[in-house]
């Protein structure tokens, strides 16, 4: 796959796209989303998001990190969060894209360290006939919008990655080892467990055994965000989330963030977003 030495690293929300995105699945086929990009999608990372790539027929190329690696259907690519890839896929390719904010995979059951591992490991596994069958149910609920259809999606997806894990656990897997940074990823991990616990900086970087400063080169390369920022943003967005789909009142919603005082949380709302949590609410559409 050509790369550009020089080119920038983009840091999408959904497959293509920057956008903020309050639900947490998102899914749509490759035959909706590929012939959009010309069939390629550059070298990007998707920082708090989880993906995979189901390809049910076709072929194509996944570049993650530095190397590349085949495609031919039937097959599955886990891509965690933090992970740099791009793809090219073939006229012929079809299957599902499901995009999964990275608090689902926390609910997943991925708590044991066996299971994380695993997930956390990028690659091309084989896609099993009911791993397709359960992302043609994923993707029926999501396009229908039935009620209760967020709940069942959500569940799917837990579902969805009790069998990634068992594929990859049983094999074949091509990966790419370690060249994914490790400290990188175990921090988005640290994050999501402890964002609404307010830690400070060095509590984290003691956790992963480096310093502050190492932990901030990291993630300054990674996405152009301090540490500081990087879990600012993960608040931000589950305040949008909480917002878009609760009816809890700002007060609420400001303590399950991890806020003691109201008025802290609409001005930390207020900077990030230039609306306050209640001008946010009143302007997201509602929903069927």
């Amino acid at each position: 796959m050509r790369r550009d030495g020089k080119a920038r690293i983009v840091n999408y929300t959904l497959f293509g796209e920057i956008a903020d995105v309050p639900s947490l699945v998102h899914c749509e086929t490759l035959e909706a989303r590929a012939p959009r990009h010309d069939r390629r999608l550059g070298v990007h990372r998707h920082p708090r998001l989880h993906q995979w790539v189901l390809l049910v027929r076709g072929s194509g190329q996944v570049q993650i990190e530095a190397d590349d690696l085949p495609m031919q259907a039937p097959c599955l690519v886990n891509i965690p969060p933090g992970v740099v890839h791009a793809f090219r896929f073939a006229r012929d390719a079809a299957g599902w894209v499901v995009t999964l904010s990275s608090e689902l995979f926390t609910r997943s059951g991925a708590e044991t360290e066996r299971l994380r591992t695993m997930l956390m490991n990028p690659g091309v596994t084989a896609c099993a006939p009911d791993m397709i069958a359960l992302a043609r149910a994923i993707q029926h609920e999501y396009d229908t919008r039935a009620f209760a259809a967020d709940h069942v999606v959500a569940a799917q997806a837990l579902q969805m990655f009790g069998l990634v894990a068992r594929a990859m656990h049983e094999g074949p897997v091509t990966t790419i080892g370690a060249r994914a940074d490790h400290h990188l990823r175990r921090f988005a991990e640290l994050v999501e467990a402890h964002w609404a616990e307010h830690r400070p900086v060095a509590e984290y970087a003691r956790a992963l055994g480096i310093t502050a400063h190492h932990l901030g080169r990291l993630t300054r390369a990674a996405n152009g965000q301090t540490p500081r920022q990087w879990v600012a943003e993960r608040v931000l967005h589950e305040a949008r989330r909480t917002l878009a789909y609760s009816d809890l009142s700002i007060a609420a919603i400001a303590s399950r963030l991890g806020f003691t005082d109201p008025a802290h949380f609409s001005r930390f709302f207020r900077r990030a977003t230039g609306r306050s949590p209640r001008e946010f609410r009143n302007g997201v559409p509602s929903i069927g």
